[in-house]
């Protein structure tokens, strides 16, 4: 999953919206870095947590970050979204976080490759970027 998931990265040329609880993997990390550093502006909305914010000096100062707020299952409000859009034309969507430990877990991910659909993710990211996060 984490090879698909670097893939499109690399495969990315303008943009990249990617809604996630954590981003500790190392390797995709380097990814987000290198395509921000080749002009991809990237957008990434993770929890706020101390892991993210320890973690977030790997992904370099190119690449705009919200922190989501952690609320209780009572309180509403748990960005608990695992997607992203490369390009506006392709969407990675499942329950695999970018974490380091996401490789030993038991997870999945699925590729779409439709733009109508991809237009519909985005307008969610947009809507979650836009909010109270």
């Amino acid at each position: 999953m984490r090879k698909h998931i670097i893939d499109e990265i690399r495969k990315s040329k303008y943009k990249i919206d990617i809604a996630v609880a954590w981003i500790s993997d190392r390797e995709i990390s380097n990814e987000l870095k290198r395509a921000s550093k080749c002009n991809v502006m990237i957008r990434v909305l993770m929890l706020d947590d101390s892991n993210n914010k320890k973690n977030r000096y790997h992904l370099g100062d190119d690449i705009e970050i919200k922190y989501a707020k952690r609320e209780s299952a009572q309180g509403g409000n748990f960005m608990h979204n695992k997607f992203s859009v490369f390009d506006s034309e392709r969407i990675i969507t499942g329950s695999y976080n970018w974490s380091f430990s996401a490789r030993t877990h038991d997870e999945n991910i699925v590729l779409i490759f439709d733009t109508r659909i991809a237009q519909d993710y985005e307008q969610k990211f947009n809507e979650l970027w836009l909010s109270k996060y």
